[in-house]
């Protein structure tokens, strides 16, 4: 891996990067979570693992294993029984919604897949300095034509703007990026199911909302299976 500038051959898959993990990402989950539940939205999102699979052997011919498939599957169960509680009616949305939810997270993984590629041959820092900055241009368009009025900015709403960029955004990014450097692609998107169990315990701890019992299972699969697919990755080796 080498600092610095990336070369302009190389530019490209960087823009990839940077358009479909920022740009057209957010625009799509955005526009989603509009038409759907956010539990709808969550499970979606859930599936992503199943994707890093397929990925994973298209692009850096790892192997399917029977543990990459029944962690996957366990995970999306336990998402599903955190964020419905069990209930189905939790999972109402429309169409336009599923559709724009499913391209989200195609473009989460096409954005995982070209930051994996450039890890090979860059630091991470390269990489997310290029990929953001392609991703920061992708969303002007957008940011000027939904641009708030002056009454908008408040000194609350400022302070919620910056503590999303700062923590959702950038922190995410930038620890997502170290974990793409080293790890397969299936094992991180993984570990992203634990979101909704973080946003469970966030709001026992924040609200004094108890989860119920089938959340609280939910958590414990989603946990377990990360475990089993993380034990398995650690016993074969270090991976692509």
């Amino acid at each position: 891996m080498t600092p610095g500038r990336i070369e302009k051959k190389d530019l490209p898959l960087c823009a990839v990067a940077g358009i479909l993990g920022m740009g057209l990402y957010f625009l799509f989950e955005n526009s989603g979570i509009k038409y759907t539940s956010g539990a709808l939205s969550a499970l979606i999102l859930a599936a992503l693992p199943i994707v890093g699979i397929i990925g994973d052997r298209i692009f850096f011919k790892s192997r399917i294993t029977g543990v990459k498939i029944v962690g996957t599957v366990l995970s999306l169960t336990g998402v599903a029984l955190v964020v419905t509680g069990g209930s189905p009616e939790a999972l109402e949305g429309q169409l336009k919604g599923y559709f724009l939810m499913f391209m989200a997270m195609l473009c989460m993984a096409g954005a995982a897949f070209a930051s994996k590629t450039l890890y090979r041959k860059y630091s991470v820092l390269t990489v997310l300095t290029y990929s953001c900055s392609f991703g920061a241009v992708s969303l002007l368009p957008a940011a000027l034509l939904y641009f708030p009025g002056s009454d908008a900015f408040s000194l609350k709403t400022i302070a919620l703007v910056v503590c999303m960029s700062l923590f959702c955004t950038v922190g995410a990014e930038f620890f997502n990026a170290f974990s793409l450097s080293g790890l397969p692609v299936t094992l991180v998107t993984l570990f992203g199911n634990l979101i909704p169990v973080v946003s469970v315990a966030a709001a026992y701890i924040a609200f004094h909302e108890i989860p119920g019992p089938r959340q609280l299972i939910g958590g414990a699969v989603i946990v377990a299976a990360i475990s089993l697919v993380s034990l398995t990755s650690k016993a074969s080796g270090p991976q692509a």
